[in-house]
């Protein structure tokens, strides 16, 4: 049998690894039908994205994205005259692929599981059915650890097995510059589309190693610097200099490769931590970046989401090169894409 995605499948060794979730799949393994959407906000930006399941081993996503504002109460994305201004529009297809035990490999270690659970606790809330197990009263990371019969059953009808997915995604969006003409000073503005397109390929070992390579283009512009503007009527005359974007803007392209390895490392005093370690190349700025995230931070669900991250940069730029040290939130750690 096989799933959608690897992070679908990745979510399942997870889940497996952490005590708080069991089995989510339905043995018939049927894939998401009609479209799911869903939006998020950060800092700096609002999201919605819709995804559609194209089949049992792919999906299509849908995103749109605008950057929030003070003095605007909402957040266009688009408007008459097209998309509105720094909003970008984006599709992503992800394929994916893992083979999970049959129909009556399930039914027997729900058989299996179901029978260790209600000698250990007579009266779980739910009971287990062929469709998953889907136990509350016991917690299957318990069971493995005290029962060697339900870690036997485990590995022998769930076995670990590799996982693989590929993702190829892009996205657009305009933005409109304003300044004064090099030449004349007079003011004007320039509307300029920005885009990015990167190929994602993961892979998940069976001892719940994440790997992944990517290669990522990106081109989009940067506004010149406001320079001091001077209208000089008498040489005796105090004269007010404003400051003003002079020139249009440049074309800033990125050209990115990276492979990352991901893991979780074995809990040390109650705690769960995950470690990172990356390796990009900048080929436009001619920089390397080797950095080892690690995670311990949890977010409100219980994932990790922050930690400390140490690395170095090797660069031509001597403000850029030089070894670096971070403490960040916000960016939530998985084996998956």
């Amino acid at each position: 049998m096989q799933i959608p995605s690897l992070p679908e499948a990745a979510k399942v060794r997870e889940r497996r690894q952490e005590t708080r979730v069991v089995y989510p799949y339905g043995l018939s393994g049927t894939a998401l039908n009609g479209a799911s959407v869903l939006a998020s906000r950060d800092a700096k930006r609002v999201a919605i994205a819709a995804t559609f399941s194209t089949s049992l081993l792919s999906e299509l996503v849908v995103n749109a994205s605008a950057p929030l504002s003070e003095d605007e109460p909402r957040s266009a994305v688009l408007q008459l005259d097209g998309l509105a201004n720094k909003s970008k529009v984006g599709v992503e297809w992800r394929y994916g692929q893992q083979r999970l035990p049959s129909r009556e490999a399930m039914a027997t270690l729900t058989s299996e599981l179901a029978a260790i659970c209600l000698a250990t606790n007579p009266t779980p809330e739910k009971p287990a059915v062929d469709t998953g197990l889907v136990l509350q009263g016991c917690s299957i990371a318990e069971l493995r650890k005290k029962s060697p019969a339900a870690a036997a059953a485990i590995d022998t009808y769930f076995p670990r097995r590799a996982a693989w997915y590929v993702s190829l995604k892009g996205d657009v969006g305009p933005e409109t510059f304003k300044f004064s003409d090099a030449t004349t000073f007079a003011s004007t503005d320039e509307r300029k589309w920005s885009g990015s397109g990167a190929v994602v390929v993961g892979f998940l070992t069976p001892q719940n190693l994440y790997v992944a390579g990517s290669v990522r283009f990106d081109r989009t512009y940067e506004a010149a610097k406001s320079q001091a503007l001077c209208t000089i009527g008498a040489l005796d005359q105090i004269t007010a200099c404003p400051n003003k974007i002079v020139g249009g803007p440049a074309e800033k392209t990125l050209k990115v490769t990276e492979v990352e390895l991901r893991k979780y490392l074995p809990p040390i005093a109650g705690l769960t931590f995950g470690v990172a370690g990356i390796v990009r190349r900048d080929w436009k700025q001619d920089d390397t970046t080797v950095e080892v995230p690690l995670y311990f931070l949890k977010d409100k669900e219980g994932g990790l989401s922050g930690g400390v991250s140490g690395g170095y940069v090797w660069s031509s730029d001597k403000d850029t090169k030089g070894a670096r040290f971070t403490v960040f939130v916000g960016q939530t750690f998985g084996l998956g894409g």
